[in-house]
Parts: structure tokens; C-alpha cells; sequence
């Protein structure tokens, strides 16, 4: 869902800026390139509405006297799997919306980091609002 929102950010902002731009040289390649810069900032709140959303809806379901052993369970296997799928999908799935292995993981910095600890601790911040 979150990628989700990226990928229509980045298509919505280059379109706009296709349309606009008088320098034909850089192409959509180059376009799409700026769009995702300019939305590294808003990655990390997109990252944490979406991933306390679903924190909520799954601990909201799960009666267990151990909820904060669940919530940082859960907070471990989603931020393994979120770095796994935007790997395969943002670096190794050749598509117009790739990134370079440099890009996705040392220009994007801190944002991704903060992105990625958003999905590491919002099932614990639901945890603590709902114990």
C-alpha cells in the first residue's frame, strides 16, 4: 500500500512535470527520477499511517496475554518482508520505476530509514494503545 501511494506520487509528479518541462534532453526516465526524490520525505509518514493502520486492524484481533512478544514479532517479520519486496520490486524488477542499487539504498537516506523503522514499531505503538 505503500509503495503503492510512492508509485502514484512519482507517475502523478512526472507527468506533470513532462508536460511543463521545455528541455526535451532528460527524458521521463530523468523525470521519474526526480519525482521520487521529492517524495523521500513524505515516504516515512506514508509508512507509518499505512503500517499503523494494519498494526491496529491485526492486534486489534489477536486476544493474547503477551501482546507486546506479538506486536514486536510482527514489527520484525513485516520489516523483513517490506526490505525483501521493495528490493525485488525497486532494484531487481526491470521496469521504468528502477533504481540502482546506490540510489534506493544510500541517496534515499535517512528517509528509508526512517520509513523502515516506522514499519519495525508500529505494531508496538498499537500495542501500547491498546493494553
Amino acid at each position: 500500500m505503500a509503495n503503492g501511494l510512492r508509485v502514484w506520487h512519482i507517475i502523478e509528479s512526472s507527468k506533470k512535470k513532462l508536460k511543463r518541462s521545455q528541455n526535451s534532453d532528460i527524458g521521463e526516465k530523468g523525470f521519474i527520477k526526480v519525482a521520487n526524490y521529492r517524495y523521500l520525505p513524505f515516504m516515512p509518514i506514508s509508512y507509518l499511517a499505512v503500517w499503523i493502520a494494519c498494526s491496529f486492524f491485526y492486534l486489534n484481533q489477536i486476544n493474547s496475554e503477551q501482546i507486546y512478544v506479538d506486536a514486536l514479532i510482527t514489527g520484525v517479520v513485516w520489516w523483513i518482508l517490506v526490505s525483501i519486496s521493495e528490493m525485488l520490486f525497486w532494484v531487481i524488477a526491470n521496469h521504468k520505476f528502477q533504481l540502482t542499487w546506490k540510489e534506493m539504498y544510500k541517496d534515499s537516506q535517512p528517509w528509508s530509514a526512517i520509513s523502515y523503522y516506522a514499519v519495525l514499531i508500529s505494531p508496538l505503538f498499537i500495542a501500547l494503545i491498546i493494553k
